[in-house]
């Protein structure tokens, strides 16, 4: 091989290098590496695998107000629920998955109402005027209570995408995270997976 030649892989190297084809690899790794140094390979491997790290552990309590569905109260608290089985949707109004969800969460509740099941939306736009959450809800058909998060109830549940549907059990332990929107037939398998429990 010429001088010449030698001469244009390595400038072909450095500007491989330097265009992000190699580098960005590298530092990702070398953050990863770091990550783990630093917190230890159990909490990263609960951080990299996001919400299904809650999977059998207790459901983080939540005071929350009701903004559509009023069952009588102002406020609902996940803990008065304990003894039932509480299936969680979180969703938004800007979410078109969300609206295509909202009737087969409806078609749950009808299907479980006289079971210890209670089927919540938890609306995670923070400030959304209950009267917008109404709406959207009724003309989604989503005939069932509709609570509204300021932001700290969806970090709690490591909701990273929307709809995400969290199963709680009786016990109030989170059985079951569902992320994406969820088949009347996957509902209730998960309902039906909290009584196994």
């Amino acid at each position: 091989m010429s001088t010449g030649a030698t001469s244009q892989t390595t400038k072909k190297n450095k500007v491989e290098f330097w265009s992000g084809k190699v580098l960005y690899p590298a530092i990702a790794v070398l953050l990863l590496v770091t990550l783990v140094g630093v917190f230890g390979a159990g909490p990263m491997r609960r951080f990299l695998a996001g919400g299904d790290a809650i999977v059998g552990e207790p459901a983080p309590d939540f005071s929350l107000p009701i903004a559509a569905g009023d069952d009588g109260a102002s406020r609902v608290r996940l803990s008065d629920l304990r003894g039932r089985t509480v299936v969680l949707e979180f969703w938004a109004t800007w979410c078109p998955p969300c609206r295509g969800q909202m009737p087969e969460m409806a078609r749950l509740r009808r299907e479980t109402r006289s079971r210890p099941v209670d089927v919540i939306g938890i609306n995670v736009e923070p400030g959304l005027a209950f009267g917008v959450i109404a709406d959207r809800a009724r003309a989604w058909r989503g005939d069932y209570l509709h609570l509204r998060d300021d932001g700290d109830v969806a970090l709690a549940y490591r909701v990273e995408s929307l709809p995400t549907v969290v199963l709680i059990d009786p016990d109030g332990i989170v059985a079951a995270v569902h992320r994406g929107p969820a088949s009347i037939r996957e509902l209730r398998a998960l309902v039906a997976s909290a009584a196994e429990r």
